[in-house]
């Protein structure tokens, strides 16, 4: 079982390769993603209303090492979408790899079976 310490740096870890994600990439409009850019970009799974986003503070605090996303995969969805670059798919497997780490879960062989697609803000 990790001690503490590693759990703080491996959720550290997370963070900074999200924020370093989402500073180097680009939202599918062409420009820079903002917390409350990215909030927009998929719904809320705690609410499960359609229209209701992922709170622009959340993002923040993924950001920062405050807490995690619950799940991984609608993340990497709005980050990288279905055609990612080389560099895109690098940065995406690491992160996926970096959230298990920070959840204190071995990661699975093969990504999810099948891939969310984020579309209209609806999953």
């Amino acid at each position: 079982m990790p001690s503490d310490d590693e759990k703080q740096r491996a959720k550290a870890d997370f963070a900074s390769r999200l924020d370093w994600c989402l500073n180097t990439f680009k939202a599918p409009d062409g420009t820079k993603w903002t917390n409350a850019k990215f909030s927009r970009a998929f719904p809320s799974r705690r609410t499960h209303r359609p229209g209701k986003s992922v709170n622009a503070n959340t993002v923040g605090y993924w950001r920062n090492g405050t807490s995690l996303p619950p799940e991984i995969e609608p993340v990497l969805a709005c980050l990288f979408g279905d055609n990612p670059t080389p560099e895109q798919a690098t940065a995406r497997a690491e992160l996926r790899a970096a959230h298990f780490a920070a959840r204190g879960e071995d990661l699975p062989e093969t990504p999810a079976a099948a891939p969310i697609t984020i579309r209209d803000n609806q999953v």
